[in-house]
């Protein structure tokens, strides 16, 4: 018997081939690969094919995560580190306006203190001298797998802090990737280029292994 002909066309948000009957053409269909809405074209000129389409090059990935990209999605990054990206930027904008606010409060409060009867003598602020530089200086935080629902893409993420007045530079983590049984199977890193002084850093890397269960720290190091 011959195979029944079918029309194609690419899904309008990550590209992936859509083969279907020429009796659903402009109907709204659920792409196979990556789950949103598309709209099948009317034109009944549209290619028959008599074979499963050939497999197209996979769409971009997240440099950050390793997510795949829509065409919503900035060219340099996913939706979810961007959000990720606009909620950091918040916080220490939300910071600063707190620091502001403060400042100004005390300054208001400064100018309505009464003049003292005698002048105080008055000693100069002095810069507060900074600690000798460490790795003391880190706070290591937790470290935990992050798996994606509906995908095989792991993401080991936790948590470094710089708890010192110093900057440290070239910030490098290593993690162990442990399976269920705790053996260790692989290695996973992230560096930071700057970590500034009292600043935290998102720790964020792939993990390729599917066997992986667990992660734990491994190391911390700096490229002075």
């Amino acid at each position: 018997m011959p195979d029944t002909a079918y029309l194609k066309c690419a899904c309008g948000n990550c590209g992936e081939v859509i083969d279907y009957l020429p009796g659903a053409a402009g109907q709204t269909v659920e792409c196979p690969n990556c789950k949103e809405k598309s709209q099948l074209p009317q034109d009944s000129k549209t290619e028959s094919i008599e074979s499963p389409a050939p497999e197209l090059a996979p769409p971009s990935k997240c440099p950050a995560c390793g997510a795949l990209l829509n065409t919503s999605d900035k060219p340099d990054i996913c939706a979810a580190c961007a959000g990720r990206r606009r909620k950091i930027k918040a916080a220490w904008a939300l910071a600063s306006a707190f620091v502001l606010f403060a400042a100004a409060a005390l300054f208001i409060m400064a100018l309505n203190r009464p003049a003292p009867k005698a002048r105080a003598l008055v000693t100069p602020n002095l810069p507060q001298p900074k600690s000798a530089k460490s790795m003391a200086d880190l706070k290591i935080g937790k470290f935990y797998l992050q798996r994606n629902q509906g995908s095989n893409l792991i993401l080991a993420v936790g948590k470094v802090e710089n708890i010192s007045n110093n900057v440290h530079f070239g910030v490098k983590v290593d993690l162990d990737i442990l399976d269920v049984t705790g053996a260790k199977i692989g290695m996973v890193s992230d560096v930071i280029r700057e970590l500034k002084p009292h600043a935290p850093w998102e720790f964020l890397a792939t993990v390729s292994n599917l066997k992986a269960a667990s992660v734990c720290f491994a190391s911390i190091k700096e490229d002075r």
